[in-house]
């Protein structure tokens, strides 16, 4: 998979560009466009932001930035979500879904199958959050995979940053256990997603 061409900086390009193997949704555009290395103002939208962006991915080359807020080309008051999506099978293994974000969270909703995963934060990793979901009950199942900010009446719009999803045999540790198992993880192969190879893995 090559990289976004430079050029391309500061406009769009197409999900399958940004996210290939996943699905995109904002409000009712199953098919949106995604910025390159820029946000959204006022309106909900994909961004990816890469190694050209003053924002760097904490995982590889690239990551997502998720925002909800007004629906582009709707009459005022048209809230939309953002979502990507992706249709596969949990590792048998797999005790959790983890992935990176930031330390706080708001609007935001992961699900498989339909079903919300209640999320735990994991470690603190230079400025950036991992956060996971137990996922033992699904290994082995096949789904839909979703990453999803949220607008209400109260909170019109939000953000979800996203980097370095993976699948782990470990399960969610407790806070007060997570860093006795940092040495343990790195000896441990994850099926993950990087930013690096946006279309290397699949759940």
């Amino acid at each position: 998979m090559q990289d976004l061409p430079p050029d391309s900086i500061g406009e769009v390009v197409t999900r399958s560009q940004a996210l290939p193997g996943w699905l995109a949704m904002v409000g009712s555009n199953a098919d949106p466009s995604i910025n390159h290395n820029f946000m959204f103002h006022g309106t909900a939208g994909i961004s990816i932001f890469g190694p050209q962006s003053p924002m760097t991915a904490p995982e590889g080359d690239y990551f997502v930035l998720l925002q909800a807020g007004h629906e582009p080309m709707a009459p005022p008051g048209v809230l939309a979500d953002a979502s990507i999506s992706q249709v596969g099978t949990v590792p048998s293994l797999a005790q959790s879904i983890q992935f990176l974000s930031t330390p706080v969270l708001f609007g935001v909703e992961v699900s498989f199958g339909g079903q919300s995963l209640p999320l735990s934060l994991i470690s603190l990793e230079s400025g950036w959050a991992r956060w996971g979901a137990d996922v033992s009950a699904f290994a082995g199942q096949s789904a839909e995979l979703r990453f999803s900010t949220l607008t209400t009446p109260s909170q019109p719009g939000g953000w979800f940053a996203l980097d370095d999803i993976r699948f782990s045999p470990l399960p969610v540790p407790e806070p007060s256990t997570w860093g006795l198992l940092v040495l343990a993880i790195a000896g441990l192969g994850f099926y993950r997603w990087r930013g690096k190879r946006r279309g290397s893995s699949k759940p």
